[in-house]
């Protein structure tokens, strides 16, 4: 984990350097040529990027980028808007945005914005935080585990005649809780958990959408603790995962 985050960090530092050296670029290229439409659009825009986690430097490129930017293309706005609530931690901001993004052309920049706003949400049992997951899941699952958000479910059981298939389905509820999902009331995602003797079935369910996001079966196993971590493992990484074509 220490080796992950050390990398990450890395990473994201030698990414900021070289937008600020790309920034410098154009800075130049600005005062040379004197244009300040086209580069000084790429200036504030690189800068930004280079600090868009500091609020008190990054915010006047970031309106730099927006002056020149709409001047020309006022479809922009809720992407500005976005960064703007991001920055702020502004909850009416962000709001702005993902009610304007087009969820087609800027689905990514959509998602990246209810998860910000889903982070500032008092409690993941509010209507409100399960409205914006429900929409997130279906925008970019892999954000649940990028920004630490947990998935509000709720769980159904149906038990079979097994005791000991019983017990093991109670243990897989109580592992869910540890694996991204947390169990409210009333969510229109549901985990159902359904048992036979030969198997134990699991879906997640969207009850607005009648549809099954996922399902995975545990066949014929004898359900010890190790088989029953690895089977919700395995769920929750193929739930919160998305495919190239996202």
């Amino acid at each position: 984990m220490i080796t992950y985050s050390y990398l990450s960090w890395y990473h994201d530092s030698l990414c900021r350097i070289e937008n600020q050296n790309v920034a410098r670029y154009y800075a130049r290229s600005e005062m040379k040529f004197h244009d300040t439409k086209g580069q000084g659009l790429f200036k504030n825009s690189f800068y930004f990027l280079a600090f868009n986690k500091w609020k008190r430097v990054g915010l006047p490129y970031l309106d730099g980028a927006l002056k020149i930017e709409l001047q020309y293309i006022p479809d922009a706005k809720p992407s500005y808007l976005f960064e703007r609530g991001r920055l702020l931690r502004s909850r009416s901001l962000l709001d702005d945005a993902i009610s304007q993004l087009n969820p087609e052309w800027e689905r990514k920049t959509l998602a990246k914005a209810i998860s910000e706003r889903i982070k500032l949400e008092n409690s993941p049992y509010s209507n409100q935080y399960g409205v914006l997951c429900s929409t997130l899941i279906q925008l970019d699952p892999t954000h649940f585990i990028e920004y630490d958000i947990r998935l509000p479910v709720t769980f159904q059981l149906s038990k079979g005649s097994s005791a000991i298939n019983s017990r093991a389905v109670k243990t897989i509820r109580s592992y869910f809780t540890k694996s991204g999902f947390i169990s409210v009331n009333d969510s229109p995602l549901v985990i159902k958990i359904s048992e036979d003797k030969n198997e134990i079935r699991v879906s997640l369910l969207d009850m607005n959408r009648n549809s099954t996001v996922y399902t995975q079966v545990l066949h014929n196993a004898s359900f010890n603790t190790s088989d029953l971590a690895q089977f919700v493992n395995s769920f929750s990484t193929s739930v919160f995962r998305t495919t190239l074509s996202h």
